[in-house]
């Protein structure tokens, strides 16, 4: 059942409407404040502490930040399955090493705060629409979380993205693998950055 749901998600998300070029411009130009204002609506949460697992908050910064990064390419590529990809796993990642379920609805909601109080409201219309999606599948999210990844040789992807930029010709194309290139390699940073704090907590 779960492929053919995440697949139905992929189907779903390439049915939004599509993100401006202007939305997309002014999410990367207001990312910066975006993101503070996000920081600062998760740390006056009453119960942020259960939220994160009793993480350090930098670690919700950082998920924060590189969201913001992410989702400024989505935008512009349209990237709707790695879009739906990238958020299972998300989920899986950061509840393994503590996050509740229960953050990723609240730290969405901010995300649609944020963009409607910062972002003209034409520009900011179908990032709304996206971000409104996301969370109203919040359940599937959970439910393809709590499957277990298949584990693929490290570095595969990476270097599958990197071969697809060298050999393309046209501009937009090679733009689109060489970002996925390098989100791969922060992708695969931030996997080997948290498997060391978990080690790190579990034999200190």
């Amino acid at each position: 059942m779960e492929p053919q749901l995440l697949e139905a998600l992929v189907q779903e998300a390439a049915g939004l409407p599509p993100v401006s070029s202007e939305g997309a411009s002014e999410y990367k130009a207001k990312l910066e404040a975006l993101v503070a204002q996000v920081n600062r609506t998760l740390e006056e949460h009453p119960r942020v502490l259960r939220l994160v697992g009793y993480n350090p908050l930098t670690m919700m910064h950082d998920n924060h930040r590189n969201h913001a990064r992410f989702m400024a390419n989505v935008f512009r590529f349209q990237a709707w399955p790695l879009l739906v990809k990238t958020v299972v796993w998300a989920y899986r990642t950061y509840h393994n090493h503590g996050f509740s379920y229960d953050y990723f609805p609240v730290e969405l909601a901010a995300w649609q705060q944020a963009v409607a109080e910062l972002l003209p409201p034409a520009a900011g219309a179908t990032i709304l629409a996206v971000y409104r999606w996301l969370q109203q599948h919040h359940e599937d999210w959970v439910r393809l979380a709590a499957v277990p990844a298949p584990s693929p040789p490290r570095g595969m992807a990476m270097a599958y993205y990197r071969k697809r930029e060298l050999a393309c010709s046209d501009k937009a194309t090679r733009e689109l693998f060489g970002w996925l290139a390098r989100w791969e390699k922060t992708h695969l940073d931030r996997l080997t950055a948290l498997e060391r704090a978990m080690r790190e907590e579990i034999w200190a």
